[in-house]
């Protein structure tokens, strides 16, 4: 059965993405899902399948880049937009080329971040559906 609204997994072990972004996304009507280890995200995509994923770089077991190089790699997986979250802009480059959707700089703004996700799920499976 499909969705109305878009499913978002965000990834962040050290809450950068701010509840108060999650709050907005969850006021947009989108269903929102928080784990924090990618290892276990990733463990979790096996059976739930996001519309967009947001990460950011930094881990407790792998980094948001290798997180990204595993999405992408996975038949399955790899439509799915990823946006990547960081400090350091010089992973732009490296993000990109993995295949993220966007790379945000910390910190990031509420209206930046908004527009990313509206970006990624403009060219996610989820959109094509909703044409």
């Amino acid at each position: 059965m499909a969705r109305s609204k878009p499913l978002i997994a965000i990834s962040d072990c050290e809450s950068t993405i701010s509840m108060s972004f999650v709050d907005k996304l969850k006021g947009k009507g989108y269903h929102v899902i928080i784990v924090p280890d990618k290892c276990k995200l990733f463990n979790l995509l096996s059976t739930v399948k996001p519309d967009l994923i947001v990460t950011s770089m930094r881990s407790d077991t792998i980094d948001g880049l290798e997180f990204l190089e595993s999405v992408k790699a996975s038949y399955r997986l790899r439509e799915i937009p990823v946006i990547v979250v960081g400090s350091h802009p010089e992973l732009r480059m490296e993000a990109e080329r993995l295949g993220a959707a966007d790379f945000l700089e910390k910190p990031v703004g509420a209206d930046q971040f908004e527009q990313a996700v509206e970006y990624g799920l403009a060219g996610s499976p989820w959109a094509a559906t909703e044409a």
